[in-house]
């Protein structure tokens, strides 16, 4: 969540879950491309589908952060 700063890979909103890409019952990893932070709404319309299936785009493509980004302290405001 921290990576997409909380922001839904789907509608922009608040993301509170992470979504699999390719979901896990598919053979989906738990990797840096295949996870997106997502809203909960947006994360049950996808569901087992991937985002093609459930007719959604995503607003931006999963990364994997930089080295220094990865353990980089939150900000307090983040952590809330």
């Amino acid at each position: 969540l921290r990576r997409d700063r909380r922001i839904c890979a789907y509608c922009g909103g608040r993301a509170d879950t992470v979504d699999h890409i390719l979901p896990r019952c598919r053979g989906g990893g738990d990797t840096w491309f295949n996870l997106a932070a997502a809203c909960q709404p947006c994360n049950g319309r996808k569901g087992d589908r991937t985002p093609q299936e459930a007719g959604m785009t995503m607003i931006r493509e999963p990364f994997e952060p930089k080295d220094r980004d990865r353990f980089r302290a939150a900000p307090v405001a983040e952590l809330i």
